[in-house]
């Protein structure tokens, strides 16, 4: 398994069992864990109904070359891994 899918696992636990904690920590997680790898965020804005305060946006990509984004509205997200 490559270090996105261990993220992504780790993560994904994090936000279900932490939900009251800042979504940072769940990457700041990471950080301590010694993993190498860079984090973008971003909001994408839309006007619908729907998403009206916008869908985030998250991408980790990994010193192995794989990476793992999540997309969704707020404040719950879940990240998947991209291969």
């Amino acid at each position: 398994m490559n270090d996105a899918g261990v993220a992504a696992t780790l993560l994904n636990r994090w936000e279900r069992n932490n939900r009251a904690q800042n979504a940072d920590s769940a990457v700041g997680l990471l950080r301590e864990g010694g993993l190498s790898f860079s984090h973008y965020v971003g909001v994408s804005h839309d006007t619908s109904a729907e998403f009206v305060n916008g869908v985030k946006i998250e991408c980790l990509t990994f010193g192995d070359g794989s990476r793992a984004r999540r997309f969704g509205t707020f404040p719950t997200i879940f990240f998947r891994r991209l291969f």
